[in-house]
């Protein structure tokens, strides 16, 4: 994984680049070791494992994708028998992982399924849920850019700046 690699960056990059050019950070005296640099760099590989590993304990994508999937009428089998025990499972899968009332989830979905009009519920409830979940973390890696290219010394101030146009 990228994020377990050992690029630093740019915060850690200059306090690093200080630490090492005049054995100080803020005016206080660093000493450093081989030792406690491949101590800080195996922690930080340990602390961001962690960190994947509570994230997709607490966002498990497949079950919720695959769970999510027969809640759309176009993952429908087109035979009437064979659609009326389709995605029985699954939504009790997302009972499960959105904590509703599987009893209450599982008939409104079977209402849902013979007349796609009808949604209860539970079952909007089902939807909400599943459609909240990010499917990437591409839309989260975008806010983070423009909220860097923001953090500048002039985009960061309070002030306000007026300008004059003349013509």
């Amino acid at each position: 994984m990228a994020l377990k690699s050992v690029v630093d960056g740019a915060s850690l990059a200059a306090v690093k680049k200080q630490i090492t050019e005049c054995s100080k950070y803020k005016g206080i005296a660093v000493s450093k070791t081989e030792a406690d640099e491949q101590s800080f760099t195996q922690m930080r590989i340990q602390f961001i494992q962690a960190l994947v590993d509570n994230l997709k304990a607490r966002f498990p994508k497949e079950k919720f994708l695959e769970a999510g999937a027969c809640l759309s009428p176009t993952s429908w089998p087109d035979d009437e028998n064979a659609r009326a025990m389709y995605g029985d499972q699954q939504v009790v899968n997302l009972e499960k992982l959105c904590h509703v009332n599987a009893i209450e989830a599982l008939n409104e979905f079977r209402d849902y399924k013979h007349n796609t009009r009808r949604l209860g519920e539970t079952l909007q409830t089902l939807f909400q849920q599943v459609s909240l979940l990010p499917i990437s973390s591409a839309e989260g890696e975008r806010r983070f850019s423009c909220m860097n290219a923001n953090d500048t010394t002039v985009e960061n101030q309070l002030s306000i700046v007026v300008g004059f146009v003349i013509s």
